[in-house]
């Protein structure tokens, strides 16, 4: 009777995509909270310079919102948004963050 293989169990927790650093930026992240949402969530960041510009797309490439933010985060309140899934981009000087949203 052959033995069954061992596999094993890391002990590592699984890293959640909104806790990433960005690479080029040692030290730097950007949270969207709640996630998904209702229209109405945070964007926060760590590390980046100020006035940081954050542009909302939806799935056809639109242009659907832009602010510039000049603190650690920011309140985003999208009303009459349709349910859906947007691109978050956050642009700050040189340095780009990108997330999914999700709208229900």
């Amino acid at each position: 009777m052959a033995a069954e293989p061992v596999v094993e169990k890391s002990a590592a927790k699984p890293v959640d995509e909104e806790d990433q650093p960005d690479p080029d930026i040692p030290g730097a992240t950007m949270k969207v909270f709640p996630n998904p949402n209702n229209g109405q969530f945070t964007v926060q960041f760590t590390n980046i310079e100020s006035n940081t510009q954050v542009i909302i797309f939806n799935n056809l490439g639109q242009k659907v919102y832009e602010t510039m933010v000049s603190g650690e985060s920011q309140r985003i309140e999208l009303y009459n948004i349709k349910r859906g899934i947007y691109l978050l981009k956050a642009i700050s000087g040189q340095k780009q963050f990108d997330r999914k949203i999700m709208v229900q």
